[in-house]
């Protein structure tokens, strides 16, 4: 690219100030799209829409170190908050608000798909559904169905071990 000219150097005739100003005017519009595309990397790709139930990965913070995971999840969209903000709830339970800037949206996911995967992954043992309940004061029993396990894999359970989970809320809202 040609050095600017100072205005030492301005043209002097009518021909030279009708080609200096077109000079000038190709670097300005130089200057807008260089200023755009800047403007464009500083704050990303445009924000994803991202629509109530979706599962989506939430960036860990404070960041991680080197040998943890960066994203963590799934997390189920529960509402949009702000202009750039959702509430999301784990399938645990825990809830939090995150910024659009730190979510990715994890496609093909449903409910029973992502607590399957972290029940699995973590060894936990998450209520998927209370099928019918036995017994009386002390001795009642829920028979419960557990996410990462086979269907025929049911276990009686106690109250206390699954009240505060959602499938035993359902079931009690059910009877």
């Amino acid at each position: 690219m040609e050095r600017q000219k100072s205005f030492a150097e301005l043209p002097d005739s009518h021909k030279d100030v009708d080609e200096y100003v077109k000079d000038l005017t190709e670097n300005i519009r130089l200057i807008q799209e260089r200023a755009k595309v800047l403007q464009h990397h500083s704050y990303g790709d445009p924000e994803p829409e991202i629509e109530k139930g979706e599962w989506i990965i939430v960036k860990r913070f404070p960041p991680p170190k080197k040998l943890e995971l960066a994203w963590i999840g799934p997390y189920q969209v529960i509402q949009k908050t702000g202009d750039r903000e959702y509430y999301v709830r784990s399938p645990l339970g825990a809830e939090r608000t995150v910024h659009s800037q730190d979510i990715k949206i994890v496609p093909g996911v449903s409910k029973t798909g992502a607590l399957d995967a972290i029940a699995t992954d973590l060894g936990l043992r998450l209520p998927r559904e209370v099928l019918k309940k036995k017994g009386k004061g002390k001795g009642l029993k829920f028979l419960v169905r557990w996410y990462g396990l086979p269907d025929h894999k049911t276990t009686w359970m106690t109250k206390k071990d699954i009240q505060d989970s959602e499938a035993f809320q359902q079931f009690m809202k059910q009877l």
